[in-house]
């Protein structure tokens, strides 16, 4: 009969085991996709800076252009 309850306890661990893996593996994934979703954000960030940039400059380019027409 200490068999049997040491089979259990042994099918117990390693089925928890195995939720761990799982639940260690979702979290990594997790983690994995928020990284990816901040450099998709960062990226986007820069673009829009980047354009803002060009567009101030072209504002400026055409405030001078409207100055020497009048």
């Amino acid at each position: 009969m200490s068999f049997l309850l040491m089979g259990v306890t042994i099918k117990q661990f390693v089925s928890r085991s195995s939720l761990l893996i799982n639940l260690n593996f979702l979290l990594i994934r997790s983690l994995a996709l928020t990284i990816s979703q901040l450099q998709i954000l960062k990226s986007l960030l820069e673009e829009k800076e980047a354009l803002e940039e060009r567009l101030a400059i072209s504002e400026y380019e055409l405030c001078l252009a409207q100055e020497d027409i009048s």
